[in-house]
Order: C-alpha cells, then sequence, then structure tokens
C-alpha cells in the first residue's frame, strides 16, 4: 500500500485519554510518512512545565488557551498527524480548525479507558477525579468527537497495529469515494 493514496494533508486524532492517540499517531505517522505532533508534549517542550504544573498555575482555562494556540500553531504544518487531548474539543475555534483537515475518532469503552489509565502519571484530570467524573467528562465530549469525525474507530479490543491498519483501510475507502 502506497501513501500517495491519502490526499488528507491534516490528521487529527481526537478521542478520550487512554484511547491510543500518541501510539497510534506515531505509528501512523510513520507509515505515511508524515511528521508526529503531540500536542500536550508539544505544549510541555514549548512551556517548561508538566501539563498537571501548567493546570495547577493557570487552572484547566489557562491550559485551553495555550492548548488552542499550539493547534493552530501545529496545523500550519502540512502531511502532519496531529495527536490531541481529550479536551481540545471542548472549544469552538479547535474544532474549527480540526475540520480542515481529516478526524479520527479512536473510541475507547469505560473499563479499557479505566485499565489504560491506572498507569498514568502525568493526567491532572484523571488523578483528581473518580471513575463517576471521568465517565461524566467523557459523556460531555462524546458529542463534540462524533460531530468531528470523519472516521471512527473502537480502539478497546485492538493492539495499536489492528487500530493503524483500520485507519489506513478506511482513509483509502474515504479516498476512493
Amino acid at each position: 500500500m502506497h501513501s500517495k493514496i491519502y490526499v488528507c494533508m491534516m490528521i487529527y486524532l481526537i478521542g478520550p485519554m487512554g484511547s491510543g492517540k500518541t501510539t497510534i499517531g506515531k505509528i501512523l505517522s510513520s507509515r505515511l510518512k508524515y511528521q508526529f505532533f503531540d500536542t500536550d508534549e508539544e505544549i510541555k517542550e514549548k512551556i517548561g512545565m508538566s501539563i498537571s504544573s501548567i493546570f495547577d498555575k493557570q487552572g484547566e482555562s489557562g491550559f485551553r488557551i495555550i492548548e488552542s494556540q499550539m493547534l493552530e500553531e501545529l496545523s500550519k504544518k502540512p502531511k502532519s498527524v496531529i495527536s490531541t487531548g481529550g479536551g481540545i474539543v471542548l472549544m469552538k475555534e479547535n474544532r474549527v480548525i480540526m475540520k480542515n483537515g481529516t478526524c479520527i475518532y479512536l473510541k475507547i469503552d469505560f473499563e479499557e479507558q479505566l485499565i489504560r489509565l491506572a498507569n498514568s502519571d502525568d493526567r491532572p484530570l484523571v488523578s483528581k477525579k473518580s471513575d463517576g467524573s471521568i465517565k461524566k467528562t467523557n459523556a460531555a465530549r462524546e458529542p463534540f468527537f462524533l460531530d468531528l469525525a470523519d472516521i471512527v474507530i473502537d480502539t478497546s479490543n485492538l493492539n495499536e497495529n489492528e487500530v493503524t491498519q483500520q485507519i489506513l483501510s478506511s482513509l483509502k475507502n474515504k479516498n476512493e469515494n
């Protein structure tokens, strides 16, 4: 399969924490020979603080502004796969930016999400929340994920290679139609 069949210049991976956006983004970008960016990693590098520290110092709203600026900056880099933070869909301007690319919603069932997040150390909204609160966060974001999604892949029972292959097949089918 040759990467020239993919005509989308920007691919945004969206979905809740733990759905595999960063892992899949790295594999997908390598397969497509695209650049890979993770909004959280880019923010940490630019600001010089962990996401948790930014949340502590500037609150969620301060973080969301920084996140928006980073998305805007990264969206100007063609042939990129951008892994986004779960809450990036909350701001309308971010949704407008991402509508200009191909959005792939990596869906995950709640039980699998909890298993994956159990080993997480830099997720400010997980460490401070109960399971019920995470479920509520997911429910609030779900309509935005679905509205943006050009492709939806349930990652719950798939390994990273299976997810990547489903994305590549979906992109190929999308471009053939």
